[in-house]
């Protein structure tokens, strides 16, 4: 952006709709800073999605100081960087270990995480106190379905792992 572009416009307006809770969260744990040495201590690396000029959304890792009470400053700066590129590969390993590279399902590894994550939730919700009786309405059922492929070995056996590929690509 070119700086005349950001006169008198809220930093909000530059970060992803998503992230504003968290920028706001963050911003929240700024105004306490502790004094280091006689200094304020930035915050601990922040990562924001933020509005590039061109209209692309980008990874920042920000460190935000509270200088509000600096009188040469009177305000909170930010240093930030673009680590998109290292988000990106980031989550293109996180999908390449939770995800089967033929068929693109989740893997053993992710399913097993979600069956956790949910069965924890539910715990949480439902857990110790909880009436089973009641609020029926608003109970979450948990349902697994197992799909079993008959002879799907001796394919892979006879005729090959290329064969068998090909026939999980079709039924997937």
């Amino acid at each position: 952006y070119h700086p005349t572009t950001l006169v008198g416009r809220s930093l909000a307006e530059f970060i992803a709709e998503d992230d504003r809770v968290l920028v706001h969260a963050d911003f929240t744990q700024i105004t306490d800073t502790a004094v280091v040495d006689g200094r304020p201590r930035p915050s601990a690396p922040c990562e924001w999605r933020a509005k590039h000029a061109d209209g692309a959304l980008r990874w920042l890792e920000v460190l935000c100081t509270n200088l509000i009470n600096d009188p040469a400053v009177r305000g909170v700066v930010i240093n930030g960087r673009d680590v998109s590129e290292r988000k990106a590969l980031e989550i293109e390993l996180t999908h390449q270990a939770y995800h089967d590279a033929l068929t693109g399902l989740v893997n053993q590894a992710r399913f097993r995480k979600i069956v956790e994550e949910t069965l924890d939730r539910r715990k949480t919700n439902y857990g110790a106190g909880a009436d089973a009786n009641t609020d029926v309405g608003d109970r979450t059922s948990v349902a697994v379905l197992y799909i079993d492929l008959d002879e799907f070995k001796p394919v892979n056996d006879s005729l090959g792992h290329e064969a068998g590929d090909r026939v999980l690509e079709v039924v997937t």
